[in-house]
């Protein structure tokens, strides 16, 4: 999370990868920790599914959203 805030505070543009690589690792940790039964299934369950739709709401807002995108598509003025 500190990497991925100091590369929004320096305005490069991989920041965004980042935030999407961090739900994904947190959807594998949990599957291989479920099934390993080293946690609770439904905390597994629990943390998939919210990994997934933060993951879903980050995507769509770094990759869709007409103004983020243009913002990161545009060199920086600094």
């Amino acid at each position: 999370m500190a990497f991925i805030s100091y590369g929004f505070a320096t305005e490069k543009p991989w920041p965004r990868h980042v935030v999407i690589a961090m739900f994904s690792l947190i959807i594998i940790y949990a599957s291989i920790l479920g099934a390993l039964n080293v946690i609770h299934h439904a905390i597994m369950w629990r943390a998939i599914a919210n990994a997934t739709v933060f993951g879903c709401v980050a995507a769509w807002y770094f990759y869709v959203k007409a103004n983020v995108v243009a913002y990161f598509r545009e060199p920086s003025d600094l």
